[in-house]
């Protein structure tokens, strides 16, 4: 048994060497074998990159440092396989640790989470122990295809490129940071994902937009006493599926305040399936995070919303504005957050999710 499964694996690596460059992967031995780190060496042997394996990387740490050279300059991208998770993780510290004599501006906090609304791939998140800035995506490698590693890779190197005044501090000033979108895919219609919310054995309601009449689902989550609520919905040309928590829009004058904004971007870091944005058009911000739709598995939508369940459920101290450190504009945030709620006498999550969906058109200010 154990000597049949290694001939397995060795053809399975095989053929990750000579399919890859045709943007799939024959899984030879199962459906739904994952890539292991042996088997991502051969891929990206296989498109042909420059690459090494750090030495003095932590125990249990396995990554690849992949040298990319854009004009004059050469990133290193640090790319690694999650076989139980099913995905390649796609990764750039950017700069080296921020100095702690040096602060971050609030126009660098808000620019890094206005980046973050609407990425379809890579996404900025912060790290505070080592004060490091990171732009990172997942590839996932059930139904593998190169072409979409290459696309990451090749995101991330350029949208570091542009956005230096955003994580280089050596530049940072007074200036706005500039924002930062992007796009595309296909698989899940309306009916298949509300069938599969249904076999995963969600609670959750069929909603409309208001705005274009498309449906979203509302599904109820319990952790501990409380009820949250997270929204999956398919995007306008159901090339992506959104897994999303949403919050009141801040009062015209409120800001975030900066710890706050830090702690967002931290979460982001740790996670590789959820991140705040947030939306400058409606002063709005919300968890979430896109999902390719033409190969997505019903076990990795289950883990989004579990993951995105277990954020709201860990960190109500930075969703939650009433908990936030006291401000000038706290108390208006606050009043104006709760005035949004079903049940202004009782706070169940972010159970005022549903109201602030509809009245910021959540499904189409995405895309």
């Amino acid at each position: 048994m154990f000597q049949y499964w290694g001939k397995c694996m060795q053809r399975v690596n095989a053929s990750f060497v000579s399919l890859v460059l045709l943007g799939t992967v024959n899984m030879v031995c199962a459906a739904d074998m994952p890539l292991d780190h042996a088997g991502l060496a051969s891929v990206l042997d296989a498109m042909g990159y420059e690459y090494s394996e750090p030495s003095d990387h932590p125990p249990d740490t396995n990554y690849y440092e992949v040298n990319i050279r854009f004009g004059e300059a050469t990133h290193v991208v640090h790319v690694s396989a999650h076989p139980n998770e099913k995905v390649i993780f796609v990764g750039m510290n950017l700069k080296g640790a921020i100095p702690a004599s040096t602060h971050i501006p609030n126009h660098v906090l808000r620019g890094l989470l206005n980046a973050n609304f609407a990425a379809t791939s890579v996404f900025f998140s912060y790290e505070e122990n080592t004060r490091q800035i990171r732009l990172a995506g997942t590839v996932p490698t059930i139904d593998f295809k190169a072409v979409l590693l290459r696309r990451t890779i090749d995101e991330i190197v350029s949208k570091a490129q542009a956005t230096v005044k955003l994580w280089d501090y050596e530049t940072w000033n007074a200036d706005e940071a500039n924002d930062v979108v992007g796009g595309e895919a296909k698989h899940y219609d309306y009916d298949s994902l509300k069938a599969t919310l249904e076999e995963l054995g969600y609670t959750f309601t069929t909603k409309h937009f208001e705005s274009n009449g498309l449906p979203y689902y509302l599904i109820e989550e319990k952790r501990a006493d409380r009820t949250y609520f997270v929204i999956v919905q398919l995007s306008d040309d159901k090339s992506y599926l959104w897994v999303t928590a949403d919050f009141s829009a801040l009062p015209e004058g409120a800001e975030i305040p900066p710890k706050i904004m830090q702690r967002m971007l931290e979460i982001g870091w740790s996670s590789l399936y959820m991140r705040f944005a947030f939306n400058p058009q409606t002063r709005s911000y919300r968890l979430e995070h896109p999902f390719d739709n033409s190969n997505l598995k019903p076990e990795t939508l289950q883990k989004a919303i579990s993951r995105a369940s277990d954020i709201l459920a860990q960190h109500v101290d930075v969703w939650d504005p009433e908990l936030w450190p006291k401000a000038t504009t706290v108390e208006t945030i606050a009043s104006e957050a709760k005035a949004a709620t079903d049940e202004p006498t009782e706070k169940k999550g972010n159970d005022d999710a549903e109201d602030k969906v509809e009245s910021n058109d959540k499904g189409e200010d995405r895309r």
